[in-house]
């Protein structure tokens, strides 16, 4: 019986064509598995295109995504759009990182909060706050919906900035917009606190949490422990121990 080779099997093929041989032979492999009738689909240039952005040759990558359309018939999805992003934030391309997001609003697919994160992640690390700062408000401005993975990287570059205060209003603007942080949020601001010595401040945080429907760690909890030891407090973190140890005894229960 003869099988034929899936687009699947295809899939795997592509990218050790492009890594031996480069983009114009991949794209006539390209041609000859359409020629055997087998049609490469968005998963398949996905592939070529996070080979590309890997080797750092992202002009033929953004190449090949114009081309998916009008020349392979192929209409590049989110994941191809973060695939790209995410080798441009790796080399720093911001102009190009624009270009691409234009593009992704303009044509619909700007509804998956896990790119924009990505990209707010790569500018905060980078601090380059303002321009993240602005792309959150773009995001919500399209009528995205967001979540912490787009508030958390803001946050915490406001926290390693010692801008404390800056990082509670991002906090206020996202609770504003219906989002709620997570325990994670919480958790980064903890350590904020507790770093700048601003205990009584972190312990009321920790003990404001439960009230804010988001239930402390064992984690949350080891983080003013620990800063109210180092400060000497020793019994108000040992208070703080006993009320960890009661909240999970009354949660096994």
């Amino acid at each position: 019986m003869k099988v034929s080779p899936s687009v699947v099997t295809y899939n795997i093929l592509i990218e050790a064509v492009y890594e031996k041989r480069g983009l114009r032979e991949a794209k006539e492999f390209l041609d000859e598995i359409r020629r055997r009738g087998c049609n490469p689909d968005v998963v398949t240039y996905t592939i070529l295109l996070q080979v590309m952005c890997k080797e750092g040759r992202l002009d033929d990558a953004i190449e090949l995504l114009n081309e998916m359309p009008s020349t392979y018939g192929v209409r590049p999805d989110v994941t191809a759009y973060t695939k790209i992003l995410e080798g441009l934030c790796t080399f720093g391309r911001w102009v190009d990182v624009d270009k691409i997001l234009v593009d992704m609003t303009s044509k619909g697919l700007s509804s998956d909060v896990f790119t924009f994160g990505i990209v707010i992640s790569f500018l905060c690390r980078q601090g380059f706050l303002g321009r993240a700062t602005c792309l959150l408000k773009m995001i919500l401005s399209c009528g995205c919906t967001t979540n912490d993975v787009c508030y958390n990287p803001l946050i915490l570059a406001f926290c390693r900035k010692k801008n404390i205060e800056r990082a509670m209003e991002v906090l206020d603007e996202m609770a504003s917009q219906g989002c709620y942080p997570s325990i994670v949020t919480y958790n980064i601001l903890l350590s904020a606190l507790c770093e700048d010595w601003r205990l009584e401040d972190a312990v009321e945080l920790l003990n404001q949490l439960s009230f804010k429907g988001c239930s402390p760690t064992p984690y949350s909890y080891t983080i003013v422990i620990d800063g109210l030891s180092k400060v000497g407090k020793t019994v108000q973190g040992l208070e703080l121990v006993a009320e960890m140890i009661n909240k999970d005894s009354s949660q096994m229960l």
